[in-house]
């Protein structure tokens, strides 16, 4: 799956999205932004927008201007947000479908209550929840294999006991196929990628030593792949690379960005509140 990513140019916000088709420019101040498997979803203004590679952005949601939050599922194909209502406790959960271009959730669910149980919400994918867990105000995904959910951030569901195991912070990305865990460098902390089979650690010798650069995790693009920026230079002369890493495998570039002063100084993010 292609590996994407969205910059802003400093003067303005304007995204601009790059991938290995290139680069497509949104003409929009972006606000929020996902990859997907076909482009990006970004906010602007009072709209979401779906954006696909190489094309022009087509809004598809109204939102609040002030603020709105944006979360993409392990597969890269479904993106949720929340519309909050004037209690501050039920909002309206969107989730919309990249691929079949369309809305497939629209419901008014709780969801500031940190108290209350285990929740869980389908949309039509087999696989995939939303899922409310007790403690947190906000709904996320995970994903379901046989009696056990999964979310990225580490938290296994038992759907029998509806008992709730795992770190109430993220300890890194579960892999869609809830095998592997990437971890990414933070400080002395190096990359890591384990195979939670096993505990194995399955991590890309290309991420073990990262002389001189700055690596990024961008998320699982496959069961067994994931995606990374590596970045050098200066805030107004840098170079921006993309690759595409297989667990206890290589790293392969899919594409390079060098950035110029010219470029207005663009800065990069995956969630821009």
């Amino acid at each position: 799956m292609p590996l994407r990513y969205l910059y802003l140019r400093a003067t303005g916000s304007e995204g601009v999205l790059v991938s290995p088709a290139g680069t497509t420019e949104t003409g929009q101040r972006a606000s929020a932004y996902v990859p997907t498997r076909t482009g990006v979803v970004f906010a602007a203004g009072d709209r979401v927008y779906e954006l696909v590679d190489g094309g022009t952005p087509v809004p598809i949601a109204t939102v609040p201007e002030d603020a709105v939050s944006l979360q993409v599922d392990p597969t890269l194909r479904y993106v949720a947000w929340d519309v909050r209502r004037a209690d501050g406790v039920h909002a309206r959960a969107v989730v919309y479908d990249v691929v079949r271009h369309r809305v497939v959730l629209d419901r008014v669910l709780l969801w500031a209550d940190r108290s209350g149980p285990l929740r869980m919400t389908a949309f039509g994918a087999a696989r995939l929840r939303l899922v409310h867990l007790p403690g947190w105000g906000s709904w996320i995904f995970a994903t379901v294999t046989g009696q056990v959910l999964a979310t990225p951030g580490g938290q296994v569901v038992d759907l029998r006991t509806h008992r709730v195991e795992g770190p109430s912070v993220s300890r890194g990305v579960w892999s869609p196929g809830l095998r592997y865990r990437a971890s990414e460098a933070r400080g002395r902390r190096p990359w890591q990628v384990v195979d939670l089979t096993n505990g194995q650690d399955v991590t890309p010798r290309a991420l073990v030593h990262q002389h001189g650069y700055a690596a990024r995790l961008t998320g699982w693009l496959g069961n067994a792949t994931f995606g990374v920026l590596t970045s050098s230079g200066t805030v107004r002369h840098s170079s921006v690379t993309a690759s595409v890493c297989e667990v206890a495998g290589r790293c392969s570039v899919v594409w390079h960005l060098r950035l110029e002063a010219a470029d207005s100084g663009l800065q990069g993010t995956n969630q821009i509140d």
